[in-house]
């Protein structure tokens, strides 16, 4: 097991996914988290095309070990999800029904820590706060650039789970209350989302206007009264 992990950083990167499946096919529950924190550290920083072959591993390889997608959840409770890759792995999660719902939550948790530690913390404990999270964090840019990748046919299957998140968060942020920053923050990040995934494939750009167009029609704002020129109310 020591060779093994200790071979990712030997090998050249085109053998990275090839030592990555063999790694996750032995897992047990005493080397689980160590696996997992050393391929989000070792593969993050990897070229884009080796990192879509490492997802595409990962992806067959949580159908075949179905402990995986936990496992994965679990090492973000530790260190939170901060890059790209960290991203994508959340989103090929999401597509798995049970933990679809509790992906989702993991990267709206991601994106919001620096604005709810902003809002809710003093700046002594700040401080203390981003030296245990190292001061990483997700970032709006991290979803705009997964977004654009999905013009690339390779990386398009990415679309409707990244749709699925921004409709996720549209929800979240109307059905919940939010403070006005984290609001604002993320609608931001919803239209930048959006823009980028409209300019994809036809098919997904379908797909996307018509699950937009039933978002804003069962969205709650959509039945909010809004204001004439006058600043009254034209509903009755």
């Amino acid at each position: 097991f020591k060779l093994i992990t200790e071979s990712l950083d030997i090998v050249e990167e085109e053998d990275v996914p090839i030592v990555v499946r063999t790694l996750l096919h032995t897992v047990t529950k005493s080397t689980a988290q160590q696996i997992v924190r050393l391929v989000r550290q070792q593969c993050s920083s990897l070229s884009l095309e080796t990192q879509y072959l490492l997802l595409q591993v990962i992806e067959t390889s949580m159908k075949i070990e179905s402990n995986l997608p936990k496992i994965f959840l679990n090492s973000f409770k530790i260190n939170f999800p901060n890059n790209a890759f960290d991203l994508c792995l959340f989103l090929s999660i999401s597509q798995i029904d049970t933990y679809h719902q509790r992906a989702n939550n993991c990267i709206f948790d991601a994106l919001t820590m620096t604005t709810t530690i902003s809002s809710t913390t003093s700046a002594t404990n700040k401080n203390n706060v981003n030296n245990k999270y190292n001061n990483k964090y997700l970032k709006i840019s991290d979803i705009v650039s997964i977004c654009k990748r999905t013009k690339e046919i390779e990386w398009e299957t990415f679309s409707l789970p990244m749709f699925k998140f921004i409709q996720f968060v549209l929800i979240r942020i109307t059905e919940h209350r939010n403070g006005a920053s984290l609001r604002r923050r993320m609608i931001q990040l919803c239209q930048q989302s959006l823009a980028t995934l409209l300019c994809s494939s036809e098919e997904c750009r379908s797909t996307i206007f018509t699950n937009l167009i039933t978002i804003t029609q069962c969205s709650p704002s959509f039945y909010r009264k809004l204001p004439d020129y006058k600043g009254k109310s034209d509903w009755k």
